[in-house]
């Protein structure tokens, strides 16, 4: 309810926000590990000042550009093969994540206790191959 009426209103002048279910796992879920997680760790390590973690962050990119770059022909290759196994990842990732918020229901707060909300948001998903591993 709440999220439809906040959707029609901000983002239904430019996108078909009756039509989200059809293209979101093609728009957005290829974007949030590869982009949104690299300037987010690298934004809160320099504003933060953890130089040390800076220093690992760089010398991984080194290691894997010294290690991966004869292999897969050089530094262009190991940057399309990093961010090609980013973007699976992060369809791994959005895909899981989704399994808690299905069940969900949004709309304004009703102030219920804690049992009761984490009741109505686990996902009662039949078990399988995919969700057992």
């Amino acid at each position: 309810k709440k999220p439809t009426e906040w959707g029609k209103n901000h983002w239904g002048r430019w996108i078909p926000f009756h039509r989200q279910h059809q293209y979101f796992f093609l728009t957005f879920p290829p974007f949030v590990v590869p982009i949104v997680f690299q300037i987010e760790n690298f934004y809160w390590a320099f504003i933060k000042a953890t130089w040390m973690d800076v220093f690992w962050m760089m010398t991984f990119m080194v290691r894997r550009q010294y290690f991966l770059g004869p292999v897969l022909g050089g530094a262009w290759s190991v940057f399309k093969f990093y961010f090609f196994v980013r973007i699976l990842e992060s369809h791994y990732f959005v895909w899981c994540t989704q399994f808690n918020h299905i069940p969900m229901e949004f709309d304004v707060e009703k102030y219920k206790d804690w049992p009761s909300l984490q009741v109505a948001t686990t996902a009662n998903c039949t078990s399988n191959w995919f969700l057992d591993w």
